[in-house]
Formats: structure tokens, sequence, C-alpha cells
């Protein structure tokens, strides 16, 4: 049982170092001085975490738009399709974008 409770000893030590109970008063004050951080700034983090999802689904439809504009091709929904489930690009994209890659990485032939 040696190996079993050093393993335990390491997951359990941090909680015992930060119990309130045991803590100097100087770490008591920065406990709370850090739960207050905590519950003041968590609502700033939805707001910033949706405002970072719509930028980049703008910047991938964007780039959905130019590759069907300058393609000259009459079907878009080699570019988008909605009736795909979300998150999967068109396979019109993942080839154009493979391409990029094999042009800028010279491995075109």
């Amino acid at each position: 049982m040696g190996v079993l409770s050093s393993i335990s000893y390491v997951f359990v030590a941090p909680f015992r170092a930060l119990r309130y109970r045991s803590a100097s008063p100087e770490m008591r004050a920065r406990m709370i001085k850090l739960g207050v951080i905590c519950r003041k700034s968590w609502i700033l983090f939805p707001p910033l975490m949706m405002y970072q999802y719509i930028r980049e689904k703008d910047k991938e439809m964007y780039t959905a738009e130019l590759f069907y504009k300058n393609s000259h091709s009459e079907d878009p929904a080699c570019f988008y399709d909605p009736s795909k489930p979300s998150g999967t690009r068109p396979w019109k994209i993942q080839h154009d974008m493979a391409l990029l890659s094999a042009a800028a990485n010279d491995r075109l032939n």
C-alpha cells in the first residue's frame, strides 16, 4: 500500500494546504481576496466567449463567400450547405484549403 498512499498524498496534499481552518491569517486574507475577485470577474467571461464565437463564425462565413465568388461556380451548395450538420465544412472548401496549404508549403507538383 506504499505506492497507493503516496499517490493519494499527491492528490490530497494541495487540498490540505489550502484548508481554511489550518491556514494562517495572511493566507485566509488572500483566499477571501481571491474569492472576491472571482465573484466580481466571472460576469466578464460569457460575453467575451460569445464575442469570440461570433467573430470566428463571421470570419469563416466570409471565407466561404470569397471562395464561392472567386470560383465562378453556379452551385452554392458546394460551398455552404445548411442541411449538413453544424461543424462540418463542405467538401469544396476542404479541397480548396488543402490546395492552398499545399501551395503555401511547396508540395504542389
